[in-house]
C-alpha cells in the first residue's frame, strides 16, 4: 500500500503508536462500563433517596419553616460542592457529558416515584457550578440544590506531560526495536554487496542476534562459502587444464618446425595458426584465473593514466589514440587495472575498426576509462550478456577466434573496484567501452 511509510522504522513507529491508542481506547471503555456507569447507577440511585427523603420532610415542616430549611440545605450542598475557578458572574452553563448522564439516571428513577425531574444549572460566585432540582410540596414549588452531583473534571497539565511521555517513549521504543533489527540487516546488505562485486566477505555474526536474522545470516555464511567453493573449483578446473594443454601444444608447435621444409607450407601454415590460436585461448583462460586471485590483494594508491600507460606499451600500438585526462589518485589493483585495459583494446582491434581511442576523465561524479572504436558496435540488448564468461556475439563468431573472456575479465575487475562497466553505442558508429569509478 502507497500510504504505509517506506522505512522500517516509521512502521515500527506507526504500530507502537496505533498499540497506545488502541489500548488506551480499550481502557477507556473497559473503565466507563464497568467503573463510571456503576458508580453513577449507585449515585443516581442515592440522589433520589434523599431527593425523596428531602421532600418527606419539607411536607412534614409548617409552610413557614420551609423556606429558611431549604436554604440551609442549600448551603451545606454549596460546602460540599468541590471548588473549581470562580465563576465571574452567574450566567447559565453546560453540565457536562457525565453531568448529562447522571441527570438521565436521577431523572429515570424520579419518574418512577411518580415525579418529573425538573432541573436548571446556575454558576454561582465563591462557589462553582451547581445545579437546581424543583420540589413541589403542597402546591408550591422549592429549588434545591442536587447533592451528589459529579464534579465537572478539569483539564490539567499532567494530562499533557502523560500525552508527550507516552509518545516518547513510542519513539524510543520503535527506534531500540529498529536499532536492533536494523544493525544486522546492514551487514547483511554490505556483505550481499560485497559477494556482488566479487570479493569475500566476512562470516555474519549469528550469536546474538534475533533467531529470524540468525538463520538468514546462517544461509548467507553458507551460500557464499558455497559459491567460494565453486569458484575455486573452477578456477582451479580452468588452471589445470590450461597448464596440461600446453604441454601437448608445445609438443605440436616442435613438431611443425620439424617437419619444415618436409611438408607441405600450406599445411604447416595452417597447423602453426591453430596451434597459436589454441594457446591464445589457454592464455585467455589462464587470464580469467588470475583476475580471480587479484581480486584478493588489497588495492593501493595509484594513477590511472600510469597503469593505462604501462598497460599500452604491452599491446600492439597500431591505431590506438592515448588521450589522458586529468586525474586524481585513488585505490587501484594494478596488476586488475592494466589487464582490463589490455582485454578492451585487444577486443576493440579484434572486433572493432580504427582508429581506437583510449581516454580517461573525471568530473564530479565519477573517474572514467573509455575505449573507442570506429566498429559495427553491438545491439543495446547484448550489452548485459556479453559480460558472461564464454559469451561472444554474432561478429565474434563469425570473425577471430576467442574464449567470450575478454569482456568477463573486465566486468570481474570492474566489480572488485565498485566501478560499472558499460558497453554504450559511439555516436557516429562503433563501440564505447566505459569504466566509470564513483567519485
Amino acid at each position: 500500500m502507497t500510504w504505509l511509510p517506506r522505512t522500517l522504522f516509521q512502521r515500527n513507529l506507526l504500530l507502537i503508536v496505533a498499540l497506545i491508542l488502541v489500548g488506551q481506547i480499550g481502557s477507556a471503555w473497559l473503565f466507563r462500563t464497568f467503573v463510571t456507569l456503576p458508580r453513577t447507577t449507585l449515585l443516581a440511585e442515592g440522589t433520589v433517596r434523599e431527593l425523596q427523603a428531602l421532600e418527606t420532610g419539607l411536607g412534614a415542616l409548617p409552610p413557614a419553616e420551609r423556606s429558611a430549611f431549604v436554604a440551609g440545605f442549600n448551603g451545606s450542598v454549596k460546602r460540599a460542592v468541590q471548588r473549581g475557578e470562580p465563576p465571574a458572574d452567574t450566567e447559565r452553563w453546560r453540565a457536562t457529558r457525565l453531568q448529562r448522564l447522571f441527570l438521565n439516571e436521577v431523572g429515570e428513577r424520579w419518574a418512577l416515584t411518580g415525579h418529573t425531574l425538573q432541573w436548571r444549572p446556575l454558576a454561582e460566585p465563591d462557589v462553582g457550578h451547581v445545579i437546581q432540582v424543583r420540589l413541589d410540596v403542597q402546591g408550591q414549588a422549592y429549588w434545591v440544590n442536587l447533592p451528589g452531583l459529579p464534579p465537572a473534571p478539569v483539564f490539567s497539565g499532567a494530562w499533557l506531560a502523560a500525552t508527550i511521555a507516552t509518545a516518547l517513549l513510542a519513539i524510543l521504543g520503535a527506534w531500540l526495536i529498529q536499532r536492533r533489527i536494523n544493525r544486522p540487516l546492514n551487514d547483511l546488505v554490505h556483505a550481499s554487496a560485497a559477494l556482488g562485486r566479487g570479493e569475500r566477505p566476512s562470516p555474519l555474526p549469528v550469536d546474538g542476534v534475533p533467531r529470524e536474522i540468525a538463520s538468514v545470516s546462517h544461509a548467507f555464511n553458507d551460500m557464499a562459502v558455497s559459491l567460494a567453493q565453486s569458484e575455486r573449483e573452477r578456477s582451479l578446473m580452468l588452471a589445470g587444464l590450461s597448464h596440461d594443454l600446453r604441454t601437448p601444444l608445445a609438443k605440436m608447435r616442435l613438431a611443425t618446425e620439424m617437419l619444415d621444409g618436409r611438408a607441405e607450407a600450406e599445411l604447416l601454415g595452417t597447423l602453426n595458426r591453430n596451434i597459436d590460436a589454441m594457446d591464445s585461448l589457454l592464455g585467455r583462460f589462464l587470464d580469467f584465473v588470475r583476475s580471480s586471485e587479484e581480486d584478493r590483494d588489497a588495492p593501493a594508491q595509484a594513477d590511472l593514466n600510469a597503469l593505462v600507460q604501462d598497460a599500452l606499451t604491452l599491446c600492439p600500438a597500431d591505431g590506438v589514440h592515448w588521450q589522458p585526462g586529468p586525474l586524481s589518485a585513488r585505490p587501484l589493483r594494478r596488476q586488475g587495472v592494466m589487464r582490463m585495459v589490455l582485454n578492451l583494446v585487444v577486443n576493440a582491434q579484434r572486433y572493432g575498426a580504427p582508429p581506437i581511442e583510449v581516454a580517461t576523465g573525471e568530473d564530479g561524479t565519477a573517474l572514467w576509462l573509455e575505449v573507442r572504436d570506429r566498429g559495427p558496435g553491438i545491439q543495446p540488448s547484448l550489452a548485459e550478456s556479453l559480460k558472461q564468461p564464454f559469451k561472444r556475439g554474432d561478429a565474434a563468431r563469425s570473425g577471430p577466434s576467442g574464449a567470450g573472456l575478454g569482456l568477463a575479465i573486465v566486468e570481474r575487475v570492474a566489480q572488485a573496484h565498485g566501478a560499472q562497466f558499460q558497453l554504450l553505442p559511439r555516436p557516429g558508429g562503433g563501440l564505447v567501452a566505459r569504466v566509470a569509478w564513483p567519485g
